[in-house]
């Protein structure tokens, strides 16, 4: 009596390991489904912010451009206006004219300014989103990487990754090379 509840006792604990199994399986494939699902949102969510991103950059390195030609422009009237008025003297009008046309130019150059500095935090966005969009789910789930320190300089614990610097703690960003040209120089 007793070894025969152990056999069916037995045969319920096989049954419900194979039940277990089944739903697990099933629920493996969901998981399976719903992750692929998720990555492909992702990586379409990630492709669609870069593209915007991207085309945000060339609106700004052409309003960049503008502003330097505007620039220039007024820099040419306003010296006009200076040599005008020089042989002259005391024009009250002319020197309206040069403080209005000073006034402009001073508004330009802060104006591209501002312009580089959006323009600077657009590329540190798109290489930041270009980093996710190279990151697989196998690179994500390994352990990370420790880089050497300096042999040159073993005192900087310096580690540097798509543009991204971090030294004593401080991050600052160091252009990569897909940064545009347009952000490091400027010729005010």
């Amino acid at each position: 009596n007793n070894d025969q509840s152990n056999i069916k006792r037995s045969a319920q604990l096989v049954q419900s390991v194979y039940d277990m199994k089944r739903r697990n399986d099933e629920l493996i494939v969901k998981i399976r489904e719903e992750s692929v699902l998720a990555t492909k949102r992702v990586l379409e969510s990630l492709a669609k912010r870069t593209k915007e991103l991207a085309d945000m950059k060339k609106s700004f390195e052409a309003g960049v451009l503008d502003i330097e030609h505007a620039r220039a422009r007024a820099e040419r009237a306003l010296q006009v206006e200076v040599d005008r008025l020089a042989p002259r003297g005391l024009d009250t009008m002319q020197q309206e004219r040069v403080a209005i046309l000073r006034a402009a130019l001073a508004d330009l150059t802060a104006s591209k300014a501002s312009l580089q500095e959006d323009l600077r935090n657009k590329i540190v966005s798109l290489d930041i989103d270009n980093s996710c969009r190279r990151q697989t789910p196998q690179m994500a789930c390994e352990p990370a990487k420790r880089l050497q320190p300096s042999q040159s300089s073993p005192q900087l614990n310096f580690r540097s990754s798509n543009g991204l610097a971090v030294t004593a703690g401080r991050s600052f960003y160091a252009p990569s090379a897909s940064s545009s040209p347009m952000e490091i120089g400027d010729s005010a």
